[in-house]
């Protein structure tokens, strides 16, 4: 016989009133992911996806050429029939970041009680990482939608058997995994989790079967992605090369001393949860996942998967497969963290042993009052990065620049640019992308009106800067150019257009420096907008490029 309090009177309220409340903290969250999101150009990433939506000669390439699985891909090329206009694209993120604020209520709801459901709702709502995910065209929100919706699923099928939710569990998961590789580590936590419940009599033995059934698709679709995608294109290749001893390097544990560890917990907290409150949040969550696990094989259930998450979190980042720290990468935590934080607003309420509701009262009263001292005290410093902000160039920067881009388009002189750059542009480009022609000698060039990009493969350019250390990448991009296509007689002409954008303001930077110069010959007719350090172009004189060379020889 249960030794539970029977609910009381608040639980009772908001278990009648739950849904609506939820429809509250879901527009709520539309609200904070709307506001302002047309305001900004897309980044280089978002680019990327772009291309593989416009591009169809492109799409198998550009999906080949990246870390990520199909789904969100394919659903983008699906969308680019109705419209090419990356902003409407970007609702499938917002929209999706919307729904799993409400599927998080209801996994919540089903997992323990409508108080945790709330909870974890508005958890979802005001998450940093969530907000900042809707605005962008990348698969994050997605993710987190389909990860909460198997959640749901997974503890209606717990509750009360049937072969509808284990049906809605198994394609889910299935979708999840084919979003984003992140979901794997999900899989991996929710499978332990389901056999330490077996071993500890919450899940019974009659069910076993019917969830490994509807597993397997998942689990089959993994196998396959490894085989297809991953072993061939991301394992020991350049690109995993590229990504953990560059961009991603900060994001891994590299020793197993405890404060490293507990930084980027602190990181993954700060992202995924709320900024500012994340040390106070942890505090919660420890409190979840105790309290679970004393109340009932559900939440018990929602405390175990949390604690695997965490743990093949740290395990994968010790042995550089993949980031755990302050980045978008962690997303797929949200919804495996946010079920046990719930848990605590159920235990408050009466739900759970009284013990565990002052503890958890006690310990929402600390976060409430004293968040920002808990962070002091905690050591929390910058000591972890900060992520790339996913909106930096507006689109008023784009728009003051329209009529100068329109007249290098129709110039005819060749136009010169990095990945970083061509990506940021790819609405631009969207009608000459079909034409694209393959990489080769790290160049490749596509028409844009009456003139001719060529894009080298590299991230970013540096011009000759020799104070600082720079090699001149430009000089090398326009001799391998040269090479690669002799029929445009890059050495005859007089004059070449450079554009620079995305994240990187090195390059932007250097062409300032450049324009206040005496030294500055061979680079004339440097542009800025005003409002933004990360957009700029300028006509290249090619001539002095030439005798620069010749005097080098």
């Amino acid at each position: 016989m249960s030794t539970e309090p029977p609910p009381g009177r608040a639980l009772a309220w908001l278990d009648t009133h739950s849904w609506w409340l939820a429809l509250g903290i879901t527009a709520l969250g539309f609200a904070l992911r709307w506001h302002g999101t047309g305001e900004f150009w897309l980044n280089p990433d978002e680019g990327i996806y772009l291309q593989a939506a416009l591009g169809p000669t492109s799409f198998w390439d550009e999906l080949r050429a990246n870390a990520h699985p199909p789904l969100y891909y394919a659903i983008l090329r699906g969308l680019s029939v109705l419209t090419h206009d990356f902003d409407a694209l970007r609702w499938v993120s917002l929209l999706a970041s919307t729904g799993a604020i409400y599927a998080l209520f209801a996994a919540g709801r089903a997992m323990s009680a409508a108080p945790a459901g709330l909870a974890a709702a508005l958890l979802a709502a005001l998450s940093s990482g969530a907000i900042q995910q809707a605005r962008v065209l990348r698969p994050y929100s997605l993710l987190v939608l389909l990860l909460a919706l198997a959640l749901w699923q997974l503890a209606a099928y717990l509750r009360g058997g049937g072969k509808r939710p284990l049906a809605g569990y198994g394609v889910a998961l299935l979708l999840a995994v084919s979003t984003h590789y992140s979901a794997f580590l999900a899989v991996g936590a929710v499978g332990l989790a389901l056999g330490t419940g077996l071993l500890l009599r919450s899940i019974p033995r009659r069910q076993v079967l019917p969830l490994l059934a509807g597993s397997a698709p998942a689990l089959l679709a993994m196998a396959g992605l490894w085989m297809w995608h991953i072993a061939p294109n991301l394992e020991g290749q350049e690109l995993q090369r590229q990504a953990v001893e560059g961009w991603l390097k900060p994001h891994f544990i590299h020793g197993m001393e405890f404060l490293e560890v507990w930084f980027h917990l602190v990181g993954v907290a700060r992202y995924v949860l709320i900024e500012e409150w994340e040390v106070g949040l942890l505090l919660l969550l420890g409190c979840g996942i105790a309290s679970g696990l004393w109340g009932g094989r559900l939440p018990r259930l929602a405390g175990l998967i949390a604690t695997f998450a965490l743990l093949i979190g740290v395990a994968a980042a010790r042995t550089f497969k993949y980031p755990f720290s302050f980045t978008r990468h962690s997303m797929y935590l949200l919804p495996l963290l946010a079920l046990p934080i719930g848990h605590v607003a159920t235990a408050c309420v009466g739900a759970a042993r009284r013990w565990v509701g002052v503890g958890s009262g006690l310990a929402v009263v600390l976060l409430l009052v004293g968040h920002r001292p808990l962070n002091d005290l905690a050591g929390i410093t910058e000591r972890f990065p900060r992520p790339l902000d996913e909106l930096v160039l507006r689109r008023s920067a784009v728009e003051q620049t329209l009529v100068q881009l329109h007249r290098f388009r129709d110039a005819g002189h060749p136009v010169l640019m990095d990945v970083q750059t061509y990506y940021s542009l790819a609405p631009m480009f969207a009608g000459a992308n079909y034409r694209r022609e393959p990489m080769e000698q790290g160049v490749f060039r596509f028409a844009w009106g009456r003139s001719t990009v060529l894009v080298n493969d590299s991230w970013t350019l540096t011009i000759d800067d020799k104070s600082a250390g720079h090699r001149d990448e430009l000089d090398d991009f326009l001799r391998r150019a040269a090479a690669r296509f002799p029929e445009l007689e890059l050495t005859k002409r007089h004059y070449a257009v450079l554009l620079v954008t995305g994240w990187s303001q090195r390059l932007v930077q250097q062409l300032g420096k450049l324009e206040r110069t005496a030294g500055a010959g061979r680079f004339v007719g440097v542009f800025s907008p005003a409002d933004s350090p990360h957009l700029a172009g300028l006509q290249i004189d090619l001539s002095i490029f030439a005798r620069v060379r010749a005097e080098r020889r």
